[in-house]
Parts: structure tokens; C-alpha cells; sequence
């Protein structure tokens, strides 16, 4: 546990934390959470900065001589002086980044529900009364109704969600998916959809129920993303000599709107499973997006900045690239 001040300088340490992040030869004291690890720096910048009074997730940090895994905790303290106490929580060393991903999907999954059925419980007292009138007894009912639709909806997903695996690919031009998306787009008025492909077919390699499924996710979030209305531009490009982590991939399509864009702070959280600023929403459209995505060997990317605008960038492989 650090307690850490808006100049960054750290007035408490435990000792375990000493022992941890010092100097490891000295074990000099700690006086700048950078000497933690640099991120921690630019997390807390961030919440100093905002109204929000509590971070949470998972960060490498270097210990001991060599990056390991932590839970990092920060609340801001309540007080004139802007202070945060930093809770970094060590991990065993049989746990893996997968086990905790998961058990933080369990977490999340779990608060949606929990929250859900709050509601429900909430509102069954109110429909005992005796003197309830026939059109708040069915504003209940359906309150009830929709909340219990929400807990489907998670669950569903969470269990759509795990069971994502590799398809058995087949080449074909995608441009008419594409097509089949958009003409099944129910697009607000105040939103202008730009089209942007001038070759007649695109191959790659896909599984077109499930990419379609991938495109329905990402251009949904673009909509949501403009409530004000805006442009939504779909394009898609080949880039034959284009390369990547995983090999050739030279088709491309983005997904591009100019709506609120996603703050900096989310942008490492937002694949991850059921987390969401949304309160209508259930936070597994980009994860799923992407397991999708890359069960076809491709990548997903998003670049986005707060009140600009947000891209998503899907990386599929061509057909000179190989399927394998």
C-alpha cells in the first residue's frame, strides 16, 4: 500500500513495497511512485485529473529484478489535498494472466447481474400494495420484465462469448457482406453513412456469419458512440504487400464515426469483457468482436481520442496470404 500526493512523491511505503520496488542492492527509499513504474505516473495524472475516484486493473510491474503481475487498486483520499492511496496487490506465481482475466470477466459478469437484480427486488414490493392502480401495476411488471431481459442478454453473451473458437475459414470477397450489413442498418436520420470501396471484390479469409456478426458489434458501437448525430464512414482497402505479428494481412476494413470517442483511461479496459461506461449497455461487443476477429487470423485495432472520434481497424487475411 503506497500513498502517493499530486506531486507524485510517496509519503508512506510498507515494507514489503520497499523490499519490492527499491533499489534492489540498496533498498533506498522510495520517493516518486515513477520509480513504482512509470504507468502508475500517468494512470494517477489521469485521475487527478478527472471526477472519477477509483481505478482498478491489472498492470506488469517490475519487481524483484523482473516484470511480474499486479492488481493495481488507486482511490483518491477525500481531503483538500489531492492525495490517492495506491493498493498493489502481488500475484502468486502459479497465477496466470489468463486466470485473472477470467476471474475479472467473473467480477464484472457478476456485478451486471447483481445490479439487475436489485432493480427487481426493488420493485416487487411496490407491486404488493393494495392500493395499486392497474397502469402502475403493469409500469412494474414491465420494469421486472426488462430487467430480467438484461440478465439473458449477459448471460447469453457470457456463454457466447467462451465458446468462440477457430471456424473453419472459407475465401470469399467480403465486399458483399459488407453490403448485407449496411442494408440491414436501421441508422438514426442525423446519422450519414459514407461508403468507401472502389474495387469490385475483396477476398480474405473468413467465417461470414460470424464476421458479419464482428461488423454488426463494431458499427452498432459507432452509432451509440454519435447520440448527436454524425458521420459514419465504412471503407474497405487491400494492402497486398501489408505485414504483421502473425504474417501477411492485406485486407482491410475500418469502421469510422466522429462521435465522443473513447477517454484515454479505457482505452487498455475496453477489450475487456463486460466492462462498459454504458449503463444500457453490456460491454461485450468489442471483446467478442475482436475473439472473432482473431480466430480468423486477423487483428483488430481502435484508435480514438475523447470528443474526436474513434476508428476500428479489422486486419484479415487475403487471399495471397495464405490461410494458414
Amino acid at each position: 500500500m503506497i500513498l502517493v500526493d499530486t506531486k507524485r512523491r510517496i509519503r508512506i511505503a510498507i515494507k514489503r513495497a520497499k523490499e519490492l520496488f527499491a533499489s534492489y542492492s540498496s533498498g533506498a527509499y522510495l520517493r516518486n511512485i515513477k520509480e513504482v513504474e512509470p504507468k502508475l505516473l500517468q494512470i494517477l495524472q489521469v485521475l487527478f485529473k478527472g471526477t472519477d475516484k477509483h481505478y482498478e486493473s491489472e498492470l506488469q510491474i517490475e519487481a524483484q529484478g523482473k516484470r511480474q503481475l499486479f492488481r493495481v487498486q488507486i482511490f483518491k483520499t477525500p481531503g483538500p489535498r489531492k492525495r490517492a492511496m495506491v493498493i498493489l496487490t502481488y500475484a502468486p506465481e502459479d497465477a496466470t494472466l489468463e486466470k485473472i482475466a477470467w476471474a475479472d470477466t467473473a467480477r464484472r459478469l457478476s456485478h451486471h447481474v447483481r445490479r439487475h437484480i436489485t432493480n427487481v427486488i426493488l420493485v416487487l414490493p411496490l407491486l404488493e400494495k393494495d392500493d395499486l392502480e392497474a397502469g402502475q401495476k403493469e409500469e412494474y411488471l414491465q420494469i421486472i420484465r426488462d430487467e430480467i431481459e438484461k440478465v439473458r442478454v449477459f448471460t447469453h453473451s457470457f456463454q457466447r462469448f467462451t465458446e468462440l473458437k477457430n471456424y473453419d475459414l472459407k475465401l470469399q470477397d467480403i465486399a458483399p457482406s459488407l453490403e448485407h450489413v449496411i442494408s440491414h442498418l436501421r441508422l438514426p436520420e442525423n446519422i450519414t453513412l459514407i461508403k468507401n470501396w472502389t474495387l469490385k471484390s475483396v477476398h480474405a479469409f473468413i467465417e461470414p456469419i460470424r464476421f458479419e456478426e464482428a461488423l454488426i458489434n463494431l458499427i452498432n458501437n459507432a452509432v451509440e458512440a454519435m447520440p448527436d448525430g454524425g458521420t459514419l464512414h465504412i471503407s474497405l482497402k487491400s494492402f497486398p504487400n501489408h505485414s504483421s505479428p502473425k504474417g501477411p494481412l492485406s485486407v482491410l476494413v475500418e469502421i469510422e464515426d466522429n462521435g465522443i470517442g473513447i477517454p484515454e483511461k479505457y482505452l487498455d479496459e475496453i477489450f475487456n469483457p463486460f466492462f462498459t461506461t454504458n449503463q444500457s449497455g453490456t460491454g461485450i461487443g468489442i471483446p467478442e468482436s475482436r475473439k472473432i476477429i482473431e480466430s480468423m487470423g486477423g487483428e483488430i485495432h481502435i484508435q480514438s481520442e475523447e470528443g474526436v472520434g474513434t476508428v476500428v481497424s479489422l486486419w484479415l487475411k487475403g487471399e495471397s496470404d495464405g490461410k494458414d
